[in-house]
């Protein structure tokens, strides 16, 4: 058969054989190491996908506390422009009210007598600036407002609650100063209910409009 010897067929079968072999273990270990190379790979693939998701996941949070934060302020905002809203302010309406008593002789700063309209007030914010517009007025249309805390309304004690949040404080409530009655009705006209109470500590011509806390 082909002309070989029997010591060159066991040569040629002994050769092919290791060849063979040798083959197959450069396979395996070719197979071996796409293996590794390939878990490794899926390995830092997989990691990075983890780390873009991580980082995905905390701009998602972080947005969603500052929407958080955003809303809170916004709510804020709301109740600060709502709050603004329910403040008491003298509008132009009550002033055109108020201003022709005002305006009058008897409440001018050199009438005489002499006649003084003062405006207080509590430790409140709203009260204080409500006042003040109160004040304003009164010292627009020439009316004595003196004394001041400083050209501010001077302070007042609230003892209990009020339903109207204005006081109009005189000497006497059973012989009042007609002018002082004259206003308090001005005051009624106008919307602004006051009540009226005694002070016997004031002068028979001067008076006090107590701004207190809204009810």
């Amino acid at each position: 058969m082909w002309g070989f010897s029997i010591a060159a067929l066991e040569a040629i079968f002994v050769w092919a054989t290791a060849t063979a072999a040798i083959a197959g273990a450069l396979a395996v270990g070719a197979a071996f190491v796409a293996g590794m190379v390939g878990y490794q790979v899926s390995d830092l693939v997989s990691k990075e996908a983890d780390r873009k998701i991580a980082e995905a996941n905390a701009r998602a949070e972080e947005a969603k506390e500052g929407a958080a934060k955003a809303n809170a302020e916004a709510a804020k905002a709301n109740e600060r422009i709502a709050e603004m809203n329910r403040m008491r302010r003298v509008d132009k309406k009550q002033a055109e009210t108020l201003k022709p008593l005002l305006q009058s002789a008897p409440f001018q700063q050199d009438a005489t007598p002499p006649l003084t309209l003062r405006v207080s007030c509590v430790s409140d914010v709203e009260a204080q600036i409500y006042a003040l517009e109160l004040q304003n007025l009164f010292q627009s249309c020439g009316v004595d407002i003196y004394p001041t805390d400083g050209g501010l309304p001077r302070g007042i004690m609230q003892s209990g609650p009020e339903p109207h949040g204005l006081e109009l404080l005189v000497r006497s409530v059973d012989n009042p100063v007609a002018e002082f009655v004259l206003f308090e009705r001005a005051m009624l006209s106008a919307g602004m209910t006051c009540t009226v109470n005694a002070d016997p500590s004031l002068r028979e011509r001067e008076a006090v409009l107590a701004v207190l806390k809204k009810p």
